[in-house]
């Protein structure tokens, strides 16, 4: 194979395709968001988002775009390959320009679902870094968490996969027949058939074995490459730093790595099965001169290479990221959830004193109305998980609450929970949602004022209409939104002073541009010591946790005391 041209190739049109569809998907989405009166995007508006007209028309063109562009690509392998076949070496203007032939010859024949089958094989040929971008890279990871705890949702993945596999497979070589041998849809899929049918073990097993291969290759090099950052940059950078610059360079390697991967895995692919094809039929690929020693067989060369792509991470951290603007440290703030809820009954008096033992700097409650209008600290709607009764609290008279108990606690009303909190520790309280004709903020607010407790509550919600009335009503007001994840610019919402965002979300940008924005940003719900590292790193405003002893024994030690292995685990995670 012309392993120059293909190199080339790719290199060259995964960076120029690249930019240019997230540029287009980007400003696609951003003017949707703009057509739909959003500045930015949540769980809580994205079902409206979705159902705007001009939303559906620029997803159906970035649809169409992503099949084009997956199709050109498929092309200009076939037709590297195919030269190869012929002893050609079509150079790069070539292969491109016969790249976007075939693909418009495909046009003109209306093979149609000929890029259909190009995209579910990129699909299963990069599950494995889509897979690792979507709960990493963090666009959408909430919608997969949200679906992990339906078993419906997991068959149905699982089934969907298998679908596709079972449909795919027996099509492996329909672009080379489609696009070298110019047949119509029909005749492609009849003969790829057929060469699957005669050798699917062969090819089902070189297919496998390759992309393993690929993966585990990449992994591996991640791994060394993250590990040798570790290593050089643990002499020269001390202290709370360190970690916030590993984090910065390991996010860079592995988009570095991930790229390379991407290349890798579709041009082993199409090899294999241009190999594959060549064989079922009976053909011969010339054989190639013996070649001399390239970088891959030489290990010398691999390690400097390996090192050159840790430093140069490290080197492009330090200068391009905003690792030197975390010199200066945020206090971190510590919000113990629902009170101390690993040590007493959620969201009761005893949590909250419990939460001030344990020295929290803010106790998060959530409040809702009961069916007389008093306003009670209790998450769930429904009684059922905590005290298994299946009653809703808007059904319920404050007397019958009093009545039930959370182990030995009762459930409090928010004036209980203010008066043992004034003067003690401070407040976030956040209105659950029950629906925008609620009167609930503007009861909160007088309470606030009655206790004169401005300066220790703040009040937060995933109802942003909530928190607009209360800035109507009271500018100095602090509110807070909160959100599973988001896409856009929420921070420079006036409705809101920070942003109570999952854990899993914030990252090193979101924090940076909130802060600028003179935002807030608040994590929730932290548990973990290798979390609570990350967030500190990222100089998070706030984090609310379940245990507030943890929080405090990692946000304010003086050294932060990680171990390489500790560093390896959080920078992999």
């Amino acid at each position: 194979m012309n392993r120059k041209n293909l190199l080339i190739f790719e290199v060259f049109y995964r960076l120029v395709s690249g930019v240019i569809y997230l540029r287009l998907a980007n400003g696609g989405l951003r003017f949707c968001l703009d057509q739909a009166g959003y500045s930015y995007l949540t769980p809580g508006n994205m079902m409206d988002f979705l159902l705007r007209p001009w939303t559906a028309a620029v997803l159906l063109g970035i649809g169409a775009l992503t099949l084009l562009l997956v199709t050109v690509e498929i092309g200009g392998l076939v037709t590297i390959y195919s030269g190869t076949a012929y002893s050609l070496r079509p150079g790069l203007p070539g292969v491109i320009a016969a790249a976007v032939k075939r693909t418009l010859e495909q046009l003109r024949r209306r093979n149609f679902r000929l890029f259909g089958a190009a995209a579910v094989w990129a699909l299963l040929i990069h599950l494995f870094y889509l897979v690792r971008a979507v709960t990493h890279a963090r666009p959408f990871l909430f919608i997969m968490r949200e679906l992990e705890g339906s078993r419906l949702a997991r068959y149905g993945a699982a089934l969907g996969l298998a679908a596709c596999l079972i449909w795919a497979l027996p099509l492996v070589f329909v672009f080379h027949e489609c696009m070298l041998e110019k047949r119509g849809w029909k005749n492609g899929t009849d003969c790829s058939r057929r060469l699957w049918a005669a050798g699917w073990r062969q090819t089902a097993g070189c297919l496998l074995l390759i992309h393993a291969a690929v993966v585990g290759g990449a992994v591996l090099l991640y791994l060394a490459a993250v590990t040798l950052a570790v290593f050089l940059a643990d002499p020269f950078i001390a202290g709370d730093l360190e970690l916030a610059f590993l984090m910065e360079a390991s996010r860079r390697i592995e988009a570095a790595v991930a790229f390379l991967a991407i290349i890798a895995s579709m041009a082993a692919h199409f090899a294999a099965v241009s190999v594959l094809r060549a064989d079922l039929k009976g053909e011969t690929l010339p054989c190639r001169k013996p070649q001399r020693e390239t970088g891959t067989e030489n290990p010398a060369l691999f390690l400097i290479l390996l090192v050159l792509l840790a430093a140069g991470c490290l080197f492009d951290a330090a200068y391009n990221g905003n690792y030197f603007g975390r010199a200066v440290s945020v206090e971190t703030t510590i919000t113990a959830h629902r009170g101390s809820s690993l040590q007493e009954p959620e969201n009761t008096l005893a949590a909250v004193r419990a939460a001030m033992e344990q020295m929290a700097d803010r106790v998060e409650i959530d409040v809702q109305e009961t069916a007389d209008g008093v306003l009670v600290v209790y998450h769930d709607r429904n009684l059922n998980r905590l005290t298994g009764r299946n009653r809703r609290i808007q059904d319920m008279t404050y007397e019958e609450l009093e009545e039930i108990r959370i182990g030995n606690e009762r459930i409090p009303s928010l004036e209980q929970v203010m008066n043992l909190a004034k003067g003690q520790i401070d407040l976030n309280i956040e209105l659950k949602n029950t629906g925008n004709d609620s009167r609930m903020p503007e009861k909160v607010l007088e309470l606030i004022r009655r206790y004169d407790m401005m300066s220790q509550c703040v009040v937060s919600s995933v109802n942003r209409s909530y928190l607009e009335r209360l800035k109507e009503l009271d500018e100095e007001i602090q509110t807070g939104y909160v959100v599973s994840a988001a896409y856009g610019r929420p921070y420079d919402d006036e409705a809101i002073d920070f942003l109570s965002i999952r854990s899993d979300f914030v990252t090193a940008g979101l924090v940076q541009a909130a802060h600028e924005a003179g935002r807030m940003v608040c994590a929730w719900t932290v548990n973990d010591r290798m979390e609570l590292e990350r967030l500190r790193a990222l100089n998070v405003d706030d984090v609310i946790t379940d245990d507030p002893v943890l929080a405090r024994e990692v946000l304010f030690r003086e050294e932060v005391g990680t171990t390489v292995v500790q560093y390896l685990r959080m920078l992999l995670k």
